[in-house]
């Protein structure tokens, strides 16, 4: 079986497939998406679902701070590169997000962290 090592082949694909994987879990992550100080490390092969595992990783970056509410989210695709996954599942992990109404998404414009709710019971600033 070949394996992957920074994101190029150790021996040679089976069958003929084409496998080429760069995931998180392989290397090392930096860049303005990343905190490993307060933020635990995205793992693909825990025993949740892997579309859940990236909208609970990402959502932990909504909470810790690191994604402000306004800020707008990287392509579904630069987000299925960086935690090696097809962009589908990328679009089902935010269609989880949209449905905790952490992140909003305007057509032909992008995907957006959403502004947080008020609590219960707290007066509308408005």
């Amino acid at each position: 079986m070949a394996s992957v090592l920074g994101g190029r082949w150790v021996g040679a694909p089976e069958r003929g497939k084409r496998a080429y994987v760069r995931g998180i879990a392989s290397k090392r992550r930096s860049g303005p998406m990343s905190d490993p100080n307060t933020i635990p490390d995205f793992d693909p092969q825990g025993p949740q679902l892997v579309y859940v595992a990236i909208a609970d990783h990402i959502a932990a970056r909504i909470a810790a701070g690191e994604l402000l509410p306004g800020a707008r989210l990287p392509p579904e695709r630069d987000l299925a590169s960086e935690y090696g996954v097809a962009y589908l599942t990328v679009r089902r992990a935010a269609q989880v997000l949209r449905e905790r109404e952490l992140i909003v998404t305007v057509h032909g414009k992008g995907t957006f962290v959403a502004d947080p709710l008020p609590a219960p019971g707290t007066p509308d600033p408005a």
